[in-house]
């Protein structure tokens, strides 16, 4: 009879999130993830091709929370405040796990047209919320433009390029206050 595994498939993926959100993915390597879950590096290739593989499936897996969390948040609000709270969302994930935010976000992050999908979905939320808030026309425009303002922010944000004293995340919000309002008004 097989041994009962004492690790399961999700226990390897936290264990690699873990060790990304503290080290950064050039401290992820199959070795820490063993000792992290408490087996030999080796048997981690019985389920996993490769360490890229763990990445991708910490990347489908956090993609995934990010919908789940969207979703309760924009549930019941109105469209202005929806696009608030998903800014949050976002914004939360980067200010606590800012290398887990950045496997998600980078050029490089997840280019086979299934697991874009599964990105896209994190982003659905956005586009549907600006469709309530603009209407079909200007639904894609505005989902766009929102996008592109909160990570791009978030994005410079965590580069250290803006004055990382008091106030940038009030900073963050008047911004994207005045996109919400300028495009409600824009034609």
């Amino acid at each position: 009879m097989p041994a009962i595994a004492k690790t399961s498939d999700l226990d390897v993926i936290n264990a690699a999130r873990q060790i990304i959100a503290s080290t950064g993915i050039d401290g992820l390597s199959m070795s820490a993830i063993g000792d992290a879950v408490g087996i030999k590096a080796p048997s981690l290739y019985k389920r996993f091709a490769d360490r890229q593989a763990i990445v991708r499936a910490v990347q489908l897996t956090e993609f995934a929370e990010l919908a789940k969390k969207i979703d309760a948040e924009i549930s019941g609000v109105d469209p202005p405040e929806a696009i608030r709270a998903i800014a949050r969302v976002y914004w939360t994930l980067a200010q606590e796990s800012p290398k887990v935010y950045e496997i998600l976000f980078s050029t490089n992050s997840l280019t086979d047209p299934d697991d874009v999908a599964v990105r896209t979905s994190a982003l659905l939320p956005l586009f549907s919320v600006s469709k309530q808030l603009l209407g079909p026309g200007k639904a894609l425009a505005a989902a766009r433009t929102f996008t592109s303002y909160i990570h791009g922010f978030i994005t410079v944000q965590m580069s250290g390029a803006f004055d990382q004293g008091p106030g940038i995340e009030g900073s963050f919000y008047f911004g994207l206050n005045a996109i919400i309002k300028g495009v409600g008004a824009g034609d």
